[in-house]
């Protein structure tokens, strides 16, 4: 079957990003980022963010018990869209093989791959991407007719919980559980003027996101992708892997 290059049967998630800044030499930069890789592999377990409630009123505290989704966001109205929310997610992007330089000139050249189908059983979903500076008929930019449009939104929600009846209360607690975990969380933001190689350039990624942590058996990892000079190194340390070793430039 013909297949498009622009998608892959892959996502791929690569770690040691935060790395990047805090450790400038890059031998030992990559060093360290092998030893999480190995970490990560032998865990058998990606870790999403602190899981926190949802922390905005009272009421949404109160909730905590009945609503399990609620451990998986926190958020605050008070600033603009892109950072409203922090989610707890894992992320992986849709990119062909031949063509995640760009990506891993931004994060890294250690990811960790797994077939489109594993993920979508453990409720991985594409991101949908905003662009920010994209502007109206009436001349009003995304970044603030989104941003307002979700303060109004839950500002309306909270209201609704806080002062309305049991039913209404329950009505609330629905909304905030898909507008604030599964659906908001998925917008993500970006400038669409920028260049390709800038890192805040986040439509060049075609994220797919996972609420909450991913577990993982050793045999589902499709690929690992690492520099070359820890080929043999990886082999001796993790011989019962068996999938593929992609050698990163």
């Amino acid at each position: 079957m013909t297949r498009q290059r622009y998608v892959s049967d892959e996502l791929t998630h690569f770690i040691g990003r935060g790395l990047l800044a805090k450790v400038p030499d890059q031998s030992e930069r990559e060093d360290r980022i092998y030893d999480l890789l190995l970490r990560i592999l032998r865990g058998g377990r990606l870790q999403a963010k602190p899981e926190v409630l949802i922390a905005e009123g009272s009421s949404w505290q109160d909730a905590r018990e009945g609503a399990a989704d609620a451990r998986h966001v926190s958020w605050d109205r008070s600033r603009d869209l892109s950072e409203m929310f922090e989610p707890t997610v894992v992320c992986f992007c849709d990119i062909p093989l031949q063509d995640l330089g760009i990506h891993m000139s931004k994060y890294s050249r250690f990811g960790i791959a797994f077939t489109r189908e594993f993920l979508l059983a453990h409720g991985a979903n594409p991101v949908l991407y905003l662009a920010y500076d994209a502007v109206d008929a009436d001349g009003a930019a995304n970044k603030e007719s989104f941003s307002e449009g979700a303060q109004v939104t839950f500002n309306h929600v909270n209201e609704l919980m806080t002062a309305g009846t049991t039913e209404e209360w329950e009505l609330g607690l629905k909304l905030t559980s898909f507008l604030a975990v599964r659906l908001f969380p998925l917008i993500k933001p970006f400038h669409g003027s920028l260049a390709d190689e800038d890192p805040e350039n986040y439509y060049m990624e075609r994220e797919w996101r996972i609420y909450g942590s991913l577990n993982f058996a050793l045999e589902n990892v499709r690929r690992v992708y690492l520099p070359e000079r820890f080929a043999k190194t990886f082999r001796d340390d993790l011989p019962e892997y068996f999938g593929q070793v992609t050698f990163a430039h």
